[in-house]
């Protein structure tokens, strides 16, 4: 995902300057530093749009990954629980057995 979006704002960008470039012959067209600014703002944009994407799929990650583990702590615990209920209670018959 983050490759893609780095190989698009490359391309975009060379895309920019190769226009730049066409319009160089005619200075008043387009000038060398509107084309800077206006690939550097393109960039910017886009890691934005990036950071932002990275960072919901981190936090989704990491609630998936923490409702997991609860999940398998509490079906870890009633196993626990249902494990117990029968050793207590054999233990009880035959306490009540030895007497």
């Amino acid at each position: 995902m983050i490759n893609t979006n780095v190989k698009t704002i490359l391309t975009r960008g060379l895309l920019l300057g190769s226009i730049g470039l066409g319009f160089g012959a005619n200075a008043d067209v387009l000038q060398p530093n509107e084309l800077v600014i206006a690939v550097e703002q393109n960039m910017s944009e886009q890691a934005q749009e990036i950071l932002t994407g990275a960072k919901r799929e981190l936090t989704l990650s990491l609630r998936t990954q923490l409702a997991e583990s609860i999940y398998d702590f509490n079906q870890n615990a009633e196993a626990g629980k249902a494990s117990e209920t029968p050793q207590s209670e054999t233990l009880a018959v035959n306490a009540k057995q030895k007497d």
